[in-house]
């Protein structure tokens, strides 16, 4: 039995320090959804895809980063949930830029403390 959120939330999962690859991930109910609008299709489950991540994909508006693409739905995912991960560039601007596009129209939350219950330093960006 996995947790179940009502809301779709994300975190960055990889430290703020100096890296080439920052790792955002996405988990709920909206993942599918917030996925499609990200990159347009989906990767297959499970399978890391190369896509481009845009603010939003049906217009191609505002190519924020070309990144890696991994697809878990649920119930087979961490969580038993619908959830994706983005291993973004780690530039500052483009962690920013995503998460942005991610909060945007409220199709996400960003959780606050990460998996061990500490404070999420990246929530002072949004």
């Amino acid at each position: 039995m996995g947790y179940q959120n009502e809301q779709t939330i994300f975190a960055l999962s990889t430290g703020l320090g100096r890296a080439a690859i920052a790792v955002m991930r996405v988990s709920g109910a909206g993942s599918q959804a917030l996925l499609a609008r990200l990159c347009g299709r989906l990767p297959a489950p499970r399978r890391a895809a190369l896509r481009r991540i845009w603010a939003n994909a049906a217009t191609q508006d505002n190519l924020l980063d070309e990144a890696l693409v991994l697809w878990f739905p649920g119930p087979n995912s961490y969580t038993g949930e619908d959830g994706f991960e983005l291993h973004l560039h780690a530039g500052p601007a483009i962690i920013k830029a995503v998460a942005e596009a991610l909060v945007a129209g409220g199709h996400a939350l960003l959780n606050p403390v990460n998996l061990h219950g500490e404070p999420l330093p990246m929530a002072v960006w949004i």
